[in-house]
């Protein structure tokens, strides 16, 4: 895993590099999901 910070010290970004990664955060509830609500159509623009 990987994390960008800005000067202030509070992450950016955070890159997870492989599944036992991505399943981790998932185990301690980290991740959010945040669906773009597109169609597969026109997934530029949301349909809400």
């Amino acid at each position: 895993m990987r994390i960008q910070k800005r000067e202030g010290g509070e992450a950016v970004r955070l890159w997870v590099h492989d599944l036992p990664g991505l399943l981790g955060l998932l185990e301690i509830g980290v991740v959010e999901l945040h669906p773009w609500a597109a169609t597969v159509n026109d997934i530029e623009q949301q349909t809400r």
